[in-house]
């Protein structure tokens, strides 16, 4: 029996129509003169081996990764993907007729709960890499608080009595404003 399998690979790819690449020798069969101009890519694998894609296959199967915010932009993706179908299931307490046994019911919804924290956390790094340096860490734990106090970050809350409270690990000697990450929205 045929099992399923899902497969990652780093290739190399530049958009070439179909004419082209009979002219580079990638196609073994020459297109016809109303298929020269399909839309595709030209794509080099790991081990050098190099062929044609159509536009869509392609674009179904691989996404840019060229930089580091690329490849955070992926994986945000890719959870939330994951999310829209864990979501509904929990949500609709679905979750309690599939999933009898207590423990791995309440390690679902912790796995839920951790994932919801995550996508909170890539959302915070793409828009400071996207160029607004004081975009806030929402819906923080106190035990992720707790974290960022540990690695010497600065914490704020909305609510502490008194407007700009700060928590800090240690206090540094010249506080600026704009080099304290605002972490807002503490539960």
């Amino acid at each position: 029996m045929m099992k399923k399998y899902i497969g990652t690979k780093q290739i190399e790819a530049e958009p070439m129509t179909r004419g082209d690449a009979w002219g580079k020798h990638l196609l073994r069969e020459k297109p016809s003169t109303e298929n020269f101009d399909d839309e595709g890519y030209h794509v080099r694998y790991e081990d050098g081996y190099e062929s044609w894609s159509p536009k869509d296959t392609f674009e179904k199967a691989y996404k840019i990764a060229d930089t580091f915010l690329d490849r955070l932009h992926i994986e945000m993706r890719d959870l939330y993907e994951k999310m829209d179908k864990l979501s509904p299931f929990i949500e609709s307490g679905k979750i309690d007729e599939v999933v009898a046994d207590k423990y791995q019911n309440y390690l679902l919804r912790l796995q839920h709960r951790i994932m919801s924290r995550y996508i909170n956390v890539l959302e915070c790094r793409i828009g400071r890499l996207d160029g607004s340096p004081e975009a806030p860490l929402h819906q923080m734990s106190f035990g992720d608080a707790i974290e960022i106090l540990k690695q010497g970050g600065a914490i704020r809350r909305k609510g502490w009595n008194g407007k700009g409270l700060m928590v800090f690990k240690q206090v540094p000697a010249h506080i600026e404003s704009d080099v304290i990450p605002k972490m807002q929205s503490l539960p």
